[in-house]
């Protein structure tokens, strides 16, 4: 048992309370949970129950925090568990947060893919999107479903080749620079190769 000899906010931040025991600082809490639990300063409590305390005031902080993230643009759960660890949070706190995010559908990684790749897949190909997909932190087994549903890229290269050869002769330089393009772009070169026949000579 510990005796809470002080509970004081803290001047730059209102809302959190720096807590004491035994006349030795020994954490931060939101006021909020300090008004929840009842903490008042000369009582007795389990340094065990405290840490419980602490833990259920770090979830509620990274909670908040994650809601805020995600709040304007859509997030894969990898790049909410990375904002989570910068900002200092212990695992099982955002274990926690990606959990209950998950549960109430704020996080879902096969959502998020499929609607990048309906967004993105106009101008770029498989393999870009898988990668930047990957690079996002989705999973290879999502990445993988959501690619096979994408259609045919043939009329997505010949719009690209349309655009980007306008106003411009089909030299060999103005073909390699092209073939550079629509590599960039993620596609293959079993796809590229069709639209380039007539030109390569």
């Amino acid at each position: 048992m510990a005796i809470i000899t002080q509970l004081k906010l803290q001047t730059k931040n209102k809302n959190r309370v720096n807590v004491y025991l035994d006349d030795a600082y020994f954490c931060a809490l939101e006021l909020e949970t300090v008004v929840k639990h009842s903490l008042k300063e000369q009582i007795e409590i389990k340094t065990e129950d405290l840490e419980k305390i602490i833990l259920e005031n770090e979830f509620s902080l990274a909670y908040l925090k994650a809601l805020n993230y995600i709040s304007k643009v859509m997030k894969t759960t990898e790049q909410v568990k990375k904002y989570l660890s910068e900002k200092g949070f212990i695992n099982i706190v955002i274990e926690k947060v990606i959990l209950k995010l998950t549960e109430y559908k704020y996080l879902d990684d096969e959502n998020f893919a499929r609607i990048y790749v309906n967004e993105k897949s106009s101008s770029n190909g498989k393999l870009k999107l898988q990668q930047d997909l990957y690079n996002k932190g989705i999973k290879k087994e999502i990445i993988d479903k959501v690619i096979k549903e994408l259609p045919s890229q043939e009329q997505k290269i010949a719009i690209l080749v349309e655009k980007y050869m306008r106003n411009k002769e089909a030299t060999i330089k103005e073909i390699q620079k092209l073939y550079a393009y629509l590599m960039r772009r993620g596609f293959t070169y079993n796809e590229i190769k069709p639209f380039l026949k007539g030109w390569e000579e």
